[in-house]
């Protein structure tokens, strides 16, 4: 393998090279955090780097990750706005503040996100079962 090569798997591959932005560029955009990211980045490469499942695998997990994240979220946002007191006007701001840095249906989307992907696995030829144990094993470690 020649040098340019070894490069061209690190900058701009061609598996990230497919939509009109590469993943990275969506994640940082969006402000996405680590797990979200790498489900992102491994959705946007499965069909074009070779190891679809394995990378389908891997979004599976950092999807399930990243809600079990938000699962432990506190879900208290309107007691802890009331706690300040404030006009009612100041309280909607906030809530609506609140909203935009904690959207409330994250669950929901993301919940729908990992049907998907999901599918698509199942459509592969993984089974459920093998899904679940995937979560069990990364838990272990």
């Amino acid at each position: 393998m020649t040098q340019s090569e070894k490069k061209e798997m690190v900058n701009h591959p061609d598996h990230y090279l497919q939509g009109l932005m590469e993943p990275i560029e969506i994640i940082e955009q969006m402000d996405m955090n680590f797990s979200l990211g790498d489900a992102i980045k491994y959705i946007c490469r499965a069909d074009h780097k070779g190891e679809k499942v394995q990378d389908l695998k891997k979004a599976f997990w950092y999807f399930h990750r990243e809600l079990k994240r938000i699962n432990k979220m506190p879900d208290n946002s309107a007691n802890i706005i009331r706690s300040f007191n404030l006009s009612p006007n100041l309280q909607y701001s906030l809530a609506h503040a609140f909203d935009y840095a904690y959207v409330r249906n994250r669950r929901e989307l993301l919940k729908k996100a990992i049907q998907f992907l999901e599918f698509e696995l199942f459509d592969l030829g993984v089974t459920k079962e093998e899904l679940q144990e995937l979560l069990k094993e990364k838990e272990k470690k």
